[in-house]
């Protein structure tokens, strides 16, 4: 099984299942030329479902962000979203150009830009507060640091893992990452299985 493949799948799965709008991970300078291939790979295996996967430069590295464009541009044009963005310099709500906007805050800033939550479709109040109180004083730490609602953090941290787990397992039977990336939203079948 390739690294970057399942680095994919076991960072990414909670998106593939439409559980999430999107997910992150890291990649090494020294992965860029195995990356670019992947990332052709990978797109043309998730496009005709809503999913894409792009690269965007850190320092010394690479983030890939893997997002459902659908999830990704209805969290967007929610009114208080936009209006926090709004306060970070975003201006246009339309996923592919909050997206642009984004990977320049995450080339250019010192500091992780940390709206980036939002990206990843983690609640907005836990967002906010991770970033007014620097992460501390929060209730619970789990797929993110949550300040607000930990039943439905809790419920959610419980499907993302049980998620990741079977994607990874499937994976590592031969399922293909087209096999893998469920169309639309969060499949029932699948459902049963969390």
């Amino acid at each position: 099984m390739d690294d970057l493949d399942s680095r994919l799948v076991r960072q990414s799965a909670p998106t593939l299942a439409g559980l999430k709008a999107g997910s992150l991970f890291c990649c090494d300078a020294s992965e860029e030329e195995s990356l670019e291939e992947h990332l052709l790979l990978w797109n043309h295996a998730m496009n005709s479902k809503g999913v894409f996967a792009k690269k965007m430069r850190r320092h010394s590295g690479f983030l890939v962000y893997v997002y459902r464009r659908d999830l990704l541009e209805r969290l967007l044009v929610q009114k208080e979203i936009a209006k926090f963005l709004s306060a970070f310099g975003y201006e246009n709500f339309r996923a592919e150009n909050a997206l642009r906007f984004l990977e320049q805050r995450v080339q250019m800033s010192a500091e992780f830009p940390h709206e980036i939550g939002i990206f990843l479709g983690y609640p907005l109040e836990d967002v906010r507060e991770f970033i007014a109180k620097a992460g501390k004083g929060c209730k619970q730490i789990g797929c993110w640091i949550v300040y607000h609602n930990e039943a439905e953090a809790n419920r959610l941290f419980v499907a993302i893992q049980k998620c990741s787990a079977l994607f990874f397992e499937l994976l590592k039977n031969g399922f293909s990452l087209s096999s893998l990336t469920v169309q639309s939203h969060f499949s029932p079948q699948l459902r049963s299985y969390l």
